[in-house]
Parts: C-alpha cells; structure tokens; sequence
C-alpha cells in the first residue's frame, strides 16, 4: 500500500502488454461506486489495495486518468489515423478504438459522469443531428463508425444497458422519419430481428427504445424477414 492507502495500483492489460498506473484512491472512489465498493468493502482489492484489469488496454486507462485531471477527452482530429492495435487496421480509427473502449469500461465500472461524456463525444462525431453542435469536429470529420466498432461497444455491455439502447436509438433516429433498413448490420441482433420480423422501428426517448407500429405508418414497406 504506498503512502497510508492515498494511493493504489491499477495494472491495465493483459500480462505481457499491461501497465501499472499509482493512482489516488479517492479518485477512484469518487467517480465510480464500483471502485470505491471494492477498495473499501470486504474484497480483495481492499486488502491489497490493487485493482486488476486484465482486459483493459492502457490507453484507456490512461484516457480515463487524463480525463478525471482535465475533463477533457481526445480530440478526434488528432486520431484519424488508423487503430494501430487491430488485426486490420484499415477497419477503425484510433479515436474510435479509444472511445468506444472507453465506454464499455465506464459502463462497466458505474463511471456514470465519464460515460455521458464519453457518449456525448461519440454522438458529436457520428450523429451529429441529435447532438445539434455544427461547430464541433463534424464539420472535418463525419462517418458512421464501423462494425468492428459497435461490435465492441453491443459485445462489451451487458444486453439491455442504458449505453446500447442509447446508440440503437441514435441509429435509428438518425434517420428522422425514414424507415433505417439501410443500417441494420450496425444492430444487435435482437434489435435487427424486431425490426425486420414484427414490422417495429425504435425512435430517441431518454428512457429507452419507444417502439412504433409500421403497419400504421403511411407509405412504410414492409422488408423481407431477415436470415438469421
């Protein structure tokens, strides 16, 4: 334990790429229930005053210290380049790697403030109608993100989480009033298969997924039921 507990060790990554972070406790505990329950409750970490996270790349953590001192996260202009950490690089961008890590992680860990900032980022860049900032770096920079990137981000929470029905939402409402069939390979799969198969489309709603009957709605066709 260094200095009377002001400090634990935070090890991010798997064990031949990982990176030990000295951190103070009290930041951890303050931004996140998770942490501050397992530093302080009777578990290991609380012994050991030592967090391990195996499948978390340092980068990300390292994001996550910058941003609890600057509040602030990395600019997406300055990250075009390709993830330099995938198989094929060509498939996703550096920022987009970085955040969307850093999502899951902050879903995870309860990192609630870190979450929305982090989310607010992600739909400044990829759906810029819903976040209404034509200043932000959108005017460079503006594409959907990969599926290597959603997979990351639906594979990483658990099924239902606030983070996933706020993404499906954005895709979809991204849209406005067109039927989004065009985008389904960005979708979880039991999202994909209430759309195609009972005729249902998601709109934005802060409480979750508001469903809509297409069978009322004029002019809307009806696509064939998807192969699953």
């Amino acid at each position: 334990m260094n200095n009377n507990g002001l400090q634990v060790r935070v090890v991010a990554g798997e064990a031949s790429s990982s990176k030990t972070f000295h951190v103070f406790k009290a930041t951890l505990c303050r931004t996140s229930p998770f942490f501050e329950k397992a530093l302080n409750g009777p578990f290991l970490e609380s012994l050991t005053q030592a967090i391990h996270l195996p499948g978390l790349h340092p980068d990300v953590f390292s994001l996550f210290l910058n941003w609890t001192v600057t509040g602030k996260l990395p600019d997406p202009k300055n990250f075009q380049r390709p993830n330099p950490y995938a198989k094929d690089p060509t498939d996703e961008n550096h920022w987009d790697f970085l955040i969307s890590s850093a999502m899951v992680f902050a879903e995870l860990h309860m990192i609630d403030s870190f979450a929305e900032a982090l989310r607010k980022a992600f739909f400044t860049v990829h759906f810029p109608k819903l976040e209404n900032n034509v200043d932000s770096a959108l005017r460079y920079w503006h594409s959907f993100p990969t599926h290597t990137t959603m997979a990351r981000i639906f594979d990483g929470v658990p099924s239902g989480a606030a983070l996933a029905r706020k993404i499906a939402n954005a895709i979809l409402a991204f849209f406005d009033d067109d039927v989004p069939f065009r985008t389904p390979f960005l979708l979880p799969l039991d999202i994909q298969r209430d759309v195609l198969e009972n005729g249902t489309i998601y709109a934005r709603d802060e409480y979750g997924l508001l469903r809509v009957d297409l069978s009322k709605a004029e002019d809307a066709e009806r696509p064939p039921p998807a192969e699953m």
